[in-house]
Protein backbone atom coordinates (compact mmCIF):
# COMPACT_ATOMS: atom_id res chain seq x y z
CA UNK A 1 0.00 0.00 0.00
CA UNK A 2 1.30 3.23 -0.60
CA UNK A 3 0.71 6.74 0.30
CA UNK A 4 -1.96 7.15 -1.51
CA UNK A 5 -4.57 4.87 -0.09
CA UNK A 6 -7.53 4.62 1.19
CA UNK A 7 -8.32 4.26 4.80
CA UNK A 8 -9.47 0.51 5.03
CA UNK A 9 -12.63 -0.47 6.25
CA UNK A 10 -13.98 -1.95 9.15
CA UNK A 11 -14.11 -1.15 12.75
CA UNK A 12 -13.14 1.93 14.06
CA UNK A 13 -10.04 1.37 16.39
CA UNK A 14 -9.48 3.13 19.47
CA UNK A 15 -5.94 3.93 18.99
CA UNK A 16 -3.69 3.68 15.92
CA UNK A 17 -0.16 2.79 16.24
CA UNK A 18 1.98 4.75 13.91
CA UNK A 19 5.64 3.34 13.58
CA UNK A 20 7.87 4.96 10.78
CA UNK A 21 10.91 2.53 9.85
CA UNK A 22 13.17 2.45 7.74
CA UNK A 23 16.33 -0.40 7.14
CA UNK A 24 15.64 -1.67 10.63
CA UNK A 25 13.54 -4.60 10.15
CA UNK A 26 15.12 -6.25 13.30
CA UNK A 27 14.50 -3.58 14.94
CA UNK A 28 11.10 -3.15 14.06
CA UNK A 29 10.08 -7.19 14.15
CA UNK A 30 10.92 -6.86 17.84
CA UNK A 31 9.33 -3.60 18.02
CA UNK A 32 5.64 -5.33 16.61
CA UNK A 33 6.70 -8.62 18.81
CA UNK A 34 6.69 -6.60 22.36
CA UNK A 35 3.01 -5.24 21.20
CA UNK A 36 1.63 -8.26 20.16
CA UNK A 37 0.64 -9.22 24.05
CA UNK A 38 -0.40 -6.09 24.60
CA UNK A 39 -3.37 -5.51 22.28
CA UNK A 40 -6.47 -7.27 23.09
CA UNK A 41 -8.32 -6.73 19.43
CA UNK A 42 -8.79 -4.92 16.63
CA UNK A 43 -11.55 -2.56 18.06
CA UNK A 44 -8.89 -1.60 20.40
CA UNK A 45 -5.65 -1.01 18.42
CA UNK A 46 -4.50 -0.78 14.59
CA UNK A 47 -0.74 -0.55 13.58
CA UNK A 48 0.64 1.67 10.43
CA UNK A 49 4.03 0.83 9.51
CA UNK A 50 5.43 3.84 7.56
CA UNK A 51 8.44 2.67 5.47
CA UNK A 52 10.80 5.37 4.24
CA UNK A 53 12.61 3.56 1.59
CA UNK A 54 14.01 1.11 3.62
CA UNK A 55 16.76 -1.06 0.76
CA UNK A 56 16.23 -4.18 3.58
CA UNK A 57 13.62 -6.96 3.86
CA UNK A 58 11.68 -4.97 6.07
CA UNK A 59 8.68 -4.29 3.10
CA UNK A 60 8.52 -8.22 2.78
CA UNK A 61 8.20 -8.60 6.27
CA UNK A 62 5.60 -5.90 6.91
CA UNK A 63 3.38 -7.72 3.65
CA UNK A 64 3.65 -10.65 5.04
CA UNK A 65 2.92 -10.35 8.77
CA UNK A 66 -0.20 -8.04 7.42
CA UNK A 67 -1.42 -10.68 5.20
CA UNK A 68 -0.82 -13.37 7.93
CA UNK A 69 -3.19 -10.45 10.34
CA UNK A 70 -5.66 -10.33 7.81
CA UNK A 71 -6.73 -13.90 7.60
CA UNK A 72 -8.26 -16.43 10.04
CA UNK A 73 -9.02 -15.15 14.02
CA UNK A 74 -10.78 -11.53 14.49
CA UNK A 75 -8.43 -11.53 17.07
CA UNK A 76 -5.62 -10.66 14.65
CA UNK A 77 -4.36 -6.85 14.66
CA UNK A 78 -4.44 -5.12 11.54
CA UNK A 79 -1.55 -3.85 10.29
CA UNK A 80 -1.06 -1.25 7.27
CA UNK A 81 1.86 -0.66 5.62
CA UNK A 82 2.49 2.72 3.88
CA UNK A 83 5.71 3.43 1.47
CA UNK A 84 7.00 6.59 0.95
CA UNK A 85 10.49 7.30 -0.19
CA UNK A 86 13.01 9.15 1.51
CA UNK A 87 10.48 10.40 3.97
CA UNK A 88 11.39 12.09 6.86
CA UNK A 89 10.01 10.60 10.14
CA UNK A 90 7.82 14.64 10.68
CA UNK A 91 6.55 13.71 7.41
CA UNK A 92 6.16 10.06 7.85
CA UNK A 93 4.30 10.38 11.28
CA UNK A 94 2.12 12.66 9.62
CA UNK A 95 1.42 10.26 6.86
CA UNK A 96 0.45 7.45 9.40
CA UNK A 97 -1.41 9.70 11.23
CA UNK A 98 -3.77 11.03 8.28
CA UNK A 99 -4.81 7.25 7.50
CA UNK A 100 -5.47 6.56 10.88
CA UNK A 101 -8.72 5.73 11.93
CA UNK A 102 -8.33 5.96 15.52
CA UNK A 103 -9.85 8.70 18.05
CA UNK A 104 -6.01 8.80 19.09
CA UNK A 105 -3.03 8.50 17.24
CA UNK A 106 0.28 7.03 19.42
CA UNK A 107 3.30 6.87 17.87
CA UNK A 108 6.71 4.56 18.56
CA UNK A 109 9.88 4.65 16.82
CA UNK A 110 11.40 1.28 14.78
CA UNK A 111 14.23 0.48 17.59
CA UNK A 112 11.45 0.81 20.82
CA UNK A 113 9.96 -2.51 22.70
CA UNK A 114 6.87 -1.66 24.95
CA UNK A 115 6.75 -3.00 28.08
CA UNK A 116 4.49 -5.06 30.12
CA UNK A 117 0.67 -2.75 30.89
CA UNK A 118 1.88 -0.40 28.32
CA UNK A 119 -1.38 -0.17 26.22
CA UNK A 120 -3.23 -0.29 29.42
CA UNK A 121 -1.77 2.43 30.95
CA UNK A 122 -2.18 4.64 27.97
CA UNK A 123 -5.31 3.98 27.39
CA UNK A 124 -6.41 4.35 31.29
CA UNK A 125 -4.50 8.02 30.69
CA UNK A 126 -6.71 8.65 27.45
CA UNK A 127 -9.50 8.48 29.60
CA UNK A 128 -8.60 11.83 31.54
CA UNK A 129 -9.52 15.26 30.20
CA UNK A 130 -5.82 15.22 28.44
CA UNK A 131 -4.80 15.75 25.05
CA UNK A 132 -1.64 14.05 24.85
CA UNK A 133 0.10 11.47 26.60
CA UNK A 134 3.58 10.45 27.11
CA UNK A 135 5.45 7.98 29.27
CA UNK A 136 8.95 7.12 30.05
CA UNK A 137 11.48 5.85 27.19
CA UNK A 138 14.56 4.15 28.48
CA UNK A 139 18.11 3.25 27.06
CA UNK A 140 18.28 -0.33 28.94
CA UNK A 141 21.82 -0.77 30.54
CA UNK A 142 24.19 -2.83 29.66
CA UNK A 143 24.22 -4.60 26.25
CA UNK A 144 25.73 -3.10 23.38
CA UNK A 145 27.06 -0.29 24.89
CA UNK A 146 30.39 0.48 26.63
CA UNK A 147 30.65 0.13 30.57
CA UNK A 148 31.24 4.01 31.19
CA UNK A 149 27.50 4.65 29.59
CA UNK A 150 24.63 5.88 31.57
CA UNK A 151 21.50 4.78 30.37
CA UNK A 152 19.60 7.62 32.38
CA UNK A 153 21.50 9.89 29.90
CA UNK A 154 19.94 9.03 26.96
CA UNK A 155 16.66 8.29 28.56
CA UNK A 156 12.98 10.26 29.68
CA UNK A 157 11.92 9.16 32.81
CA UNK A 158 10.31 10.80 35.35
CA UNK A 159 9.68 8.06 37.40
CA UNK A 160 6.40 5.96 37.96
CA UNK A 161 4.13 8.85 39.41
CA UNK A 162 1.56 9.79 36.76
CA UNK A 163 0.60 13.57 36.41
CA UNK A 164 0.73 16.63 33.90
CA UNK A 165 4.00 17.24 31.96
CA UNK A 166 5.80 20.36 33.70
CA UNK A 167 5.57 22.88 30.85
CA UNK A 168 9.68 22.87 31.16
CA UNK A 169 9.12 19.06 29.72
CA UNK A 170 7.60 17.09 26.70
CA UNK A 171 7.26 13.53 26.16
CA UNK A 172 9.34 11.77 23.62
CA UNK A 173 8.42 11.19 19.88
CA UNK A 174 8.82 7.27 20.95
CA UNK A 175 6.07 7.05 23.44
CA UNK A 176 3.98 9.86 22.73
CA UNK A 177 0.47 9.49 21.95
CA UNK A 178 -2.24 12.29 20.85
CA UNK A 179 -5.43 12.65 20.60
CA UNK A 180 -6.34 12.58 16.45
CA UNK A 181 -8.94 15.39 16.01
CA UNK A 182 -6.32 17.76 18.03
CA UNK A 183 -3.29 16.46 15.88
CA UNK A 184 -5.59 17.16 12.92
CA UNK A 185 -5.93 20.55 14.41
CA UNK A 186 -2.23 21.58 14.87
CA UNK A 187 -1.74 19.97 11.16
CA UNK A 188 0.51 17.37 12.36
CA UNK A 189 4.33 17.73 13.34
CA UNK A 190 6.49 20.45 11.34
CA UNK A 191 7.89 18.57 8.41
CA UNK A 192 11.15 21.07 8.87
CA UNK A 193 12.32 19.56 12.09
CA UNK A 194 13.36 16.43 12.86
CA UNK A 195 15.58 13.38 11.31
CA UNK A 196 15.55 12.79 7.74
CA UNK A 197 18.03 11.57 4.96
CA UNK A 198 19.40 14.89 3.94
CA UNK A 199 20.19 16.02 8.13
CA UNK A 200 19.88 15.06 11.50
CA UNK A 201 16.90 16.68 13.30
CA UNK A 202 15.64 17.23 16.39
CA UNK A 203 12.24 18.80 18.56
CA UNK A 204 9.49 17.66 16.05
CA UNK A 205 7.77 16.44 18.82
CA UNK A 206 8.45 19.14 21.39
CA UNK A 207 7.24 22.03 18.49
CA UNK A 208 3.86 20.46 18.27
CA UNK A 209 3.07 20.04 22.45
CA UNK A 210 4.42 23.53 22.40
CA UNK A 211 1.68 24.45 19.62
CA UNK A 212 -1.02 22.18 21.36
CA UNK A 213 -0.34 23.90 24.82
CA UNK A 214 -1.35 27.14 23.18
CA UNK A 215 -4.84 26.63 22.27
CA UNK A 216 -5.43 24.08 25.39
CA UNK A 217 -3.69 25.91 28.44
CA UNK A 218 -4.68 23.50 30.83
CA UNK A 219 -1.83 22.35 32.34
CA UNK A 220 -3.25 18.52 32.70
CA UNK A 221 -3.75 18.54 28.58
CA UNK A 222 -0.17 16.64 27.96
CA UNK A 223 -0.13 14.09 30.93
CA UNK A 224 2.56 11.82 31.60
CA UNK A 225 1.83 8.35 32.25
CA UNK A 226 4.70 6.74 34.81
CA UNK A 227 3.74 3.08 33.88
CA UNK A 228 3.61 3.43 30.22
CA UNK A 229 7.16 2.59 29.76
CA UNK A 230 9.31 1.56 26.59
CA UNK A 231 12.77 0.25 26.11
CA UNK A 232 14.82 2.55 23.22
CA UNK A 233 17.08 0.34 22.05
CA UNK A 234 18.96 3.40 20.27
CA UNK A 235 21.96 2.62 18.10
CA UNK A 236 25.07 2.09 19.92
CA UNK A 237 26.82 4.62 17.06
CA UNK A 238 25.00 7.23 18.51
CA UNK A 239 26.44 6.56 22.27
CA UNK A 240 30.01 7.81 21.56
CA UNK A 241 31.24 11.15 23.20
CA UNK A 242 31.57 12.82 20.10
CA UNK A 243 28.55 11.87 18.48
CA UNK A 244 27.22 13.35 21.30
CA UNK A 245 28.20 16.48 21.04
CA UNK A 246 27.39 16.80 17.50
CA UNK A 247 23.97 15.56 18.36
CA UNK A 248 23.46 18.30 20.92
CA UNK A 249 25.13 21.04 18.71
CA UNK A 250 22.13 19.84 16.23
CA UNK A 251 19.61 19.85 18.73
CA UNK A 252 20.27 23.30 20.10
CA UNK A 253 19.53 24.90 16.08
CA UNK A 254 16.27 23.14 16.00
CA UNK A 255 15.46 24.08 19.62
CA UNK A 256 16.12 27.41 18.20
CA UNK A 257 13.83 26.83 15.53
CA UNK A 258 11.59 25.06 17.27
CA UNK A 259 10.69 27.88 19.56
CA UNK A 260 9.87 30.31 17.19
CA UNK A 261 11.92 32.96 18.90
CA UNK A 262 12.84 36.48 17.26
CA UNK A 263 16.78 36.67 17.40
CA UNK A 264 17.82 39.82 18.73
CA UNK A 265 18.20 43.03 16.35
CA UNK A 266 21.25 44.67 17.89
CA UNK A 267 23.66 42.37 15.92
CA UNK A 268 26.88 42.71 18.49
CA UNK A 269 24.85 41.35 21.19
CA UNK A 270 24.11 38.43 18.49
CA UNK A 271 27.73 37.82 18.16
CA UNK A 272 28.51 38.79 21.76
CA UNK A 273 26.15 35.73 22.70
CA UNK A 274 27.70 33.26 20.05
CA UNK A 275 31.11 33.92 21.10
CA UNK A 276 30.03 33.52 24.92
CA UNK A 277 28.64 30.16 23.84
CA UNK A 278 31.31 29.22 21.71
CA UNK A 279 33.93 29.92 24.79
CA UNK A 280 32.17 27.33 26.79
CA UNK A 281 31.46 24.48 24.08
CA UNK A 282 35.51 24.65 23.48
CA UNK A 283 36.26 24.32 26.82
CA UNK A 284 36.76 20.78 26.53
CA UNK A 285 39.42 21.45 24.25
CA UNK A 286 41.57 23.77 26.08
CA UNK A 287 42.82 22.11 28.73
CA UNK A 288 42.08 17.68 27.67
CA UNK A 289 45.68 16.64 29.18
CA UNK A 290 45.30 17.90 32.41
CA UNK A 291 41.90 17.35 33.31
CA UNK A 292 41.76 13.78 32.57
CA UNK A 293 44.46 13.77 35.07
CA UNK A 294 42.84 15.18 37.63
CA UNK A 295 39.55 14.02 37.96
CA UNK A 296 39.99 10.42 36.00
CA UNK A 297 38.96 8.95 32.58
CA UNK A 298 35.13 7.95 33.98
CA UNK A 299 34.93 11.17 35.42
CA UNK A 300 36.18 13.35 32.72
CA UNK A 301 33.91 11.10 30.16
CA UNK A 302 30.75 11.93 32.04
CA UNK A 303 31.94 15.66 32.44
CA UNK A 304 31.84 15.55 28.42
CA UNK A 305 28.49 13.68 28.01
CA UNK A 306 26.32 15.66 30.47
CA UNK A 307 27.67 18.99 30.99
CA UNK A 308 30.07 19.90 27.39
CA UNK A 309 26.91 18.22 25.79
CA UNK A 310 25.08 21.32 27.35
CA UNK A 311 27.46 23.99 26.12
CA UNK A 312 27.29 22.68 23.01
CA UNK A 313 23.69 22.58 22.59
CA UNK A 314 24.00 26.48 23.62
CA UNK A 315 26.38 26.78 21.01
CA UNK A 316 23.62 25.61 18.38
CA UNK A 317 21.01 27.37 20.10
CA UNK A 318 22.99 31.05 19.89
CA UNK A 319 24.35 29.98 16.13
CA UNK A 320 20.99 29.90 14.69
CA UNK A 321 20.24 32.66 16.34
CA UNK A 322 23.14 34.48 14.88
CA UNK A 323 21.75 32.68 11.30
CA UNK A 324 17.77 34.24 12.07
CA UNK A 325 19.60 37.69 12.41
CA UNK A 326 21.12 37.21 9.15
CA UNK A 327 17.71 36.89 7.16
CA UNK A 328 18.50 33.23 7.18
CA UNK A 329 15.64 31.55 9.66
CA UNK A 330 16.40 28.13 8.23
CA UNK A 331 19.91 26.29 7.14
CA UNK A 332 21.24 22.93 7.06
CA UNK A 333 24.47 22.84 8.69
CA UNK A 334 25.52 19.40 7.08
CA UNK A 335 25.30 21.09 3.64
CA UNK A 336 28.22 23.15 2.76
CA UNK A 337 26.76 24.82 -0.56
CA UNK A 338 23.85 26.06 2.39
CA UNK A 339 26.53 27.32 4.63
CA UNK A 340 28.69 28.52 2.29
CA UNK A 341 25.91 31.08 1.14
CA UNK A 342 25.82 32.41 4.79
CA UNK A 343 29.06 33.10 4.98
CA UNK A 344 29.34 35.00 2.43
CA UNK A 345 27.86 37.87 4.75
CA UNK A 346 29.51 40.84 5.41
CA UNK A 347 28.30 40.54 8.95
CA UNK A 348 30.33 37.45 9.60
CA UNK A 349 33.77 38.28 8.23
CA UNK A 350 34.29 39.61 11.81
CA UNK A 351 33.23 36.02 13.46
CA UNK A 352 35.57 34.12 10.75
CA UNK A 353 38.66 36.62 11.82
CA UNK A 354 38.07 35.41 15.37
CA UNK A 355 37.52 32.09 14.22
CA UNK A 356 41.06 31.74 12.59
CA UNK A 357 42.70 33.50 15.32
CA UNK A 358 40.89 30.51 17.98
CA UNK A 359 42.33 27.66 15.34
CA UNK A 360 45.83 29.28 15.61
CA UNK A 361 45.63 29.43 19.67
CA UNK A 362 44.15 26.24 20.68
CA UNK A 363 46.32 24.13 17.57
CA UNK A 364 48.58 22.77 19.98
CA UNK A 365 45.45 21.33 22.23
CA UNK A 366 43.90 19.37 19.56
CA UNK A 367 47.66 18.12 18.96
CA UNK A 368 47.95 16.72 22.30
CA UNK A 369 44.46 15.86 22.28
CA UNK A 370 45.22 13.29 19.36
CA UNK A 371 47.94 11.72 21.25
CA UNK A 372 45.29 10.37 23.70
CA UNK A 373 42.93 7.62 22.87
CA UNK A 374 39.73 9.25 21.56
CA UNK A 375 37.14 9.16 23.90
CA UNK A 376 34.43 8.27 21.19
CA UNK A 377 36.01 5.42 21.03
CA UNK A 378 34.59 2.34 22.87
Amino acid sequence: MNSKAQKSEGPRPRVSIVIPTRNRKQGLEACLRSLKPELPGPEAAEILVVDSGSRDETCAFVADLANRNGNGSDQKIPIRYFYEKNASASVARNLGAGEARGEWVAFLDDDCEVQPGWFLQMVSAMEKNVEAVGGPAKVPEGGPYPGWFHSEWESLDLGPQSGPFVPSLYPMECNLAVRRERFEQLQGMNPNLGPSMARQGFHEGPEMIRRLRIICPQPEAVWYAGEARVWHRIDPGKVGVRSRLVRSFFAGIDHTRAQGRPAPRIPGRILQDFFQAAGRAGSCLWQPVWARLRVGQAKWIEWLYVNEARNFYRLGEKLQELIGGLGRPVVNFQRPLELKQVLRNPLLRVWKGFGRAAGVVRLPYFVIGDLIPSLSKD
